[in-house]
């Protein structure tokens, strides 16, 4: 597929999930609060190549699902199969542009998360852990090894098949665009600039790039 043809396809793909989610008549701005209801706006918009979601310390990820989580009032992002990212969600914002679908997009605010308490600083807004299993987590390196611990005669034992590798966010806020949107299109943006923003002030950043880009094509 060429370029120009996913240009097309994550534009065509972002615009039927709109409609999936809101019907024929996407509302310009909208709010939810609860996870259950967070989960459920997201559901159509988590899918392989169809969103990018810009990280609370900078960076992104494309997320491929979103579920509720097996920590009391948090969400889980699946950016892979034994993946997570996990917040602790407090309230989802929707802002609609009907001139340019694939530039609508969602952020997510997210409440404190308490320190899981295995390690002793955390340098940034996270922490990356091995949840062997709901809510036992131990130090990523664990990961890296793919060891959990040593039996009596000194043999390693292997991490469990259905351990995770977990990044829990500890406040912050999540964007969630297209792919090809003006916002993921713009490296600056990886910054994560839209941590310290609004919703409204997101949305006027990406309505005065659309309407200079319409500026352009009519001279």
């Amino acid at each position: 597929m060429t370029t120009e043809e996913f240009d097309r396809r994550n534009k065509a793909d972002w615009a039927a999930a709109i409609h999936r989610a809101f019907g024929d008549t996407p509302p310009r701005s909208a709010k939810w609060t609860g996870r259950e209801n967070i989960v459920a706006v997201l559901r159509p918009f988590m899918a392989p190549n169809l969103n990018h979601t810009m990280l609370p310390v900078g960076g992104g990820l494309d997320m491929d699902a979103a579920s509720l989580s097996t920590e009391d009032d948090c969400l889980d992002f699946h950016p892979g199969e034994r993946l997570r990212d996990r917040c602790r969600p407090s309230m989802l914002s929707f802002e609609y542009f009907p001139e340019s679908e694939w530039n609508s997009f969602f952020l997510l605010e997210c409440q404190q998360l308490a320190a899981s308490g295995v390690y002793e600083d955390i340098e940034r807004n996270y922490e990356e852990l091995v949840e062997v299993e709901p809510g036992h987590f131990i130090d990523r390196s664990h990961h890296d090894t793919g060891v959990l611990t040593h039996d009596e005669n000194g043999d390693e034992v292997p991490l469990p098949r259905t351990s995770l590798l977990v990044s829990r966010y500890l406040s912050g806020k999540f964007l969630i665009v297209a792919k090809r949107s003006i916002w993921n299109r713009v490296h600056s943006t990886y910054d994560g600039r839209h941590n310290g923003m609004t919703s409204e002030q997101i949305r006027a950043q990406i309505q005065e790039a659309i309407d200079h880009s319409r500026s352009q094509q009519e001279a």
